[in-house]
């Protein structure tokens, strides 16, 4: 993480500490899905398909009008994507070996984000917001093990992180409960992985290194709970 990615972060964590117990506070269950190359198949480490987040947002008006306004927005969500072929694959080896043991990889996104949030209000209480601003992504791809017969794969990925953007838009349901779709575009990442094979499958045994590269967008359509122990 150079300098000014990490400046990024410490100002959105400063805003956040100021902004504590003020204004509305969201959690929000999350179904992330995919997009563009990001769910599509490829090398080592691609094909993400749907998945589950858990989420935080803090929303402050920069005034009190009653019509609504605009305001800005700090928060972080927590989510991976489950691999959209594994069971192909699953599939495939136990067609032509037997004993097949396979764990396969999930992808895990950790953004960061701050923006500027407008607020649209009806009878003065809030409607719809609309919002959008700079994210700051982790994003991380968990081993694969593979074994088979008298063969084994075992690849370790390393972390990544980046800078992207996200827009998104909130609509109420009531007092507490709200629908939310998001598009985050967290940019592209360079990968660094370690693959250790053994067996006769492999044929020449060792170690392998190498790096991938994923470009990552997610839609990711939420339910927000606002203020909901107030």
């Amino acid at each position: 993480m150079n300098n000014k990615h990490f400046s990024l972060v410490f100002i959105i964590i400063i805003i956040a500490t100021q902004a504590v117990c003020q204004v509305s506070h969201t959690v929000r269950l999350s179904y992330p899905l995919a997009q563009g190359t990001y769910s599509e198949k490829g090398p080592i480490g691609t094909h993400a398909g749907f998945g589950m987040g858990l989420g935080y947002r803090m929303t402050k008006p920069f005034n009190n009008l009653k019509g609504g306004g605009i305001g800005y927005y700090v928060g972080f969500d927590a989510s991976y994507n489950l691999d959209f072929g594994y069971n192909d694959r699953v599939e495939t080896f136990e067609e032509n070996f037997s004993n097949v043991e396979m764990s396969w990889p999930l992808y895990f996104n950790m953004p960061v984000y701050a923006g500027i949030n407008y607020t649209i209000k009806s009878n003065g209480k809030d409607l719809l917001y609309v919002r959008g601003g700079p994210v700051y992504n982790f994003f991380k791809i968990t081993n694969s093990d593979i074994e088979f017969d008298d063969n084994s794969s075992k690849t370790k990925f390393g972390m990544s992180s980046g800078l992207g953007y996200s827009l998104g838009t909130s609509f109420r349901i009531g007092k507490v409960l709200s629908l939310e779709v998001d598009y985050l575009a967290l940019g592209e990442y360079d990968i660094a992985y370690t693959q250790e094979n053994s067996g006769s499958f492999y044929g020449a045994n060792g170690t392998n290194k190498g790096t991938i590269v994923r470009e990552v967008s997610i839609l990711m359509i939420s339910l927000g709970f606002t203020n909901f122990l107030n």
